[in-house]
C-alpha cells in the first residue's frame, strides 16, 4: 500500500537539525540584513569597478544565489519532497488546483478592499518587465517562488506543523505577508504600506494549505509560480 502524505497521512516535511539551525539563521538574515547588504554590494561594485547592473539584473543575481544556497541547505527536504510527490501525484495535483482556485477567489475578494496606498509590487512588475522582460519573468515566476517557499513553507511551516498545525499556518502566513511589504513601509516612511500585506494573505494561506494536504514542498512552489505568472502577465497586459 502506498504511503499517504499530507493531512491525515504521513507528514514528509520533517527537517533535519542542520536544516532547522542554518535555515533559521539564513531566514533571519533574509528578512533583515540581506536586502540592505545587497543594495550596498551593488553600489560598491559600481563605484569600485565601474560595473553597473540594472535593478532587474540585481534581483536575478540576488535570488539566483539564494536559490542555489537553499538547494544545498535543504537538499534532504527537497529529496523527500520528490518522493512524496511521486508517491502521491494525484493528491498533490488536487492540492495544487484547490489552492489555485482558492487563491484566485481570495485575491478577487481582497481586491475589492480599498487601501490608502498604491500596490507598489504591481508598479514594480510593470516597470521591470518593460525594461527587461526575460529577466523579470525569471526572477518573479521562477526564482522568488523557490526561495520564498523553501523559507516560509519548507522551513517555517514544515517545522511548526509537527507541533501545532494552526500555529504553523499563522506564523508562516504572517512572516510571508510582512516580508513582502515591510521594505515599502521603510522606504516610503509610511507605515500604511504594511496594509498591503492583506493582499498577500489569500496566496499565503493557499501555499500552506497545498503543502499541508499535498505533503510535498514542490506543490506550493509550483502554485506560487503559477500565481506569480498570473499576477505578472495580468499586470503587464493592462
Amino acid at each position: 500500500m502506498a504511503k499517504r502524505y499530507g493531512r491525515g497521512g504521513t507528514w514528509n516535511g520533517k527537517l533535519t537539525g542542520r536544516e532547522k539551525g542554518l535555515g533559521s539563521i539564513l531566514l533571519l538574515l533574509y528578512l533583515t540584513v540581506l536586502p540592505f547588504a545587497g543594495a550596498w554590494l551593488w553600489t560598491f561594485v559600481d563605484a569600485r569597478f565601474n560595473i553597473w547592473y540594472s535593478d532587474v539584473a540585481e534581483r536575478v543575481l540576488y535570488y539566483a544565489v539564494l536559490a542555489v544556497i537553499l538547494f544545498f541547505l535543504f537538499w534532504t527536504l527537497l529529496k523527500n519532497a520528490v518522493t512524496a510527490l511521486l508517491d502521491n501525484p494525484g493528491g498533490n495535483l488536487i492540492a495544487f488546483l484547490a489552492g489555485l482556485s482558492g487563491a484566485i477567489l481570495g485575491n478577487w475578494l481582497i481586491a475589492r478592499i480599498s487601501l490608502p496606498v498604491a500596490n507598489v509590487t504591481a508598479q514594480t512588475y510593470l516597470e521591470q518587465y518593460e525594461f527587461q522582460s526575460g529577466a523579470t519573468v525569471a526572477v518573479v515566476i521562477v526564482l522568488i517562488p523557490i526561495v520564498e517557499e523553501l523559507f516560509f513553507r519548507g522551513l517555517v511551516f514544515g517545522w511548526l506543523r509537527n507541533r501545532h498545525r494552526a500555529v504553523a499556518y499563522i506564523i508562516s502566513c504572517l512572516l510571508f505577508c510582512l516580508a513582502g511589504v515591510w521594505q515599502y513601509a521603510y522606504s516610503y516612511g509610511d507605515i500604511r504600506y504594511l496594509l498591503l500585506a492583506i493582499r498577500l494573505l489569500p496566496a499565503s494561506v493557499a501555499f500552506c494549505w497545498s503543502y499541508d494536504h499535498g505533503g510535498s514542498v514542490w506543490c506550493p512552489m509550483a502554485l506560487h509560480m503559477a500565481l506569480n505568472a498570473i499576477d505578472l502577465f495580468g499586470t503587464v497586459s493592462i
